[in-house]
């Protein structure tokens, strides 16, 4: 099925399609995520889940920042995540600059004002021009230059062949690294490098835009792509999402 996808986006076709068994697929991502906050080593297992794993999720936000102003939610997830973890008042003060996402969800925006909808700036546009440093923390503002940067080295890369563009976000991520120390393994991190390499020689023209909507294709069908294979030893927990009966 996977080739077939790539097949109909190389002929410009987007095909549409659901899977039943997604929601279990959302709550195991879910579940691993927070398995993985308790230094529990986990793997999800039993549906496609590529798409769901960290480390990916990570991979493909700062792809949708390189390649689109508007990429809202991408953003905030880069900043809310464990590398940069901006708190509500820096997230606060960002959305003032710009429509970065809105509203928060309240468990990280309690106390604090809605990240604004305010029109005419774009999400890179306030993160390029956060203003003055005095309603952000010091240590938030520094992250927040420190990301600006990076994405301005990976964007000068996006016209690189697509393997090499991930292989680079990879790297500075450092997201192999993370899941190493974690416990994990880089067999989802190869497997998405599989996909990309696979992309780009079926397509007739494989840019990162194409390549992000075959994603979300591959994400709208609900199993996503499929995992890589992943060596399980008695020290790791393996969850299996099961589905409710219907009927």
């Amino acid at each position: 099925m996977e080739r077939r996808r790539r097949a109909a986006f190389a002929r410009g076709e987007r095909p549409q399609h659901r899977d039943p068994a997604a929601p279990a697929a959302r709550r195991s991502a879910g579940s691993n995520g927070r398995w993985r906050a308790r230094d529990i080593p986990v793997e999800l297992v039993g549906l496609g889940g590529l798409l769901a794993t960290p480390e990916v999720r990570d991979v493909v936000a700062t792809l949708q920042v390189l390649s689109d102003a508007t990429a809202g939610a991408a953003l905030i997830r880069l900043l809310t995540g464990a590398r940069w973890r901006l708190g509500p008042r820096d997230l606060d003060a960002l959305g003032r600059r710009g429509p970065v996402v809105g509203p928060i969800p309240a468990r990280r925006a309690a106390g604090v004002g809605r990240v604004g909808h305010r029109r005419g700036r774009q999400p890179d546009e306030a993160l390029d021009d956060p203003g003055e440093r005095a309603p952000y923390s010091a240590e938030g503002f520094r992250r927040l230059d420190a990301l600006r940067r990076e994405l301005d080295v990976l964007r000068r890369r996006t016209a690189a062949p697509l393997p090499e563009l991930i292989a680079d976000v990879e790297r500075t991520l450092g997201v192999d690294v993370e899941v190493v120390a974690a416990g994990g393994t880089r067999a989802h991190l190869d497997r998405f490098l599989d996909v990309t390499a696979q992309f780009a020689e079926d397509a007739e023209v494989a840019t990162l835009g194409a390549y992000l909507a075959y994603l979300a294709a591959a994400e709208a069908q609900e199993r996503g792509l499929e995992a890589g294979e992943v060596e399980v030893t008695g020290e790791r927990c393996r969850c299996s999402p099961c589905t409710r009966p219907r009927g």
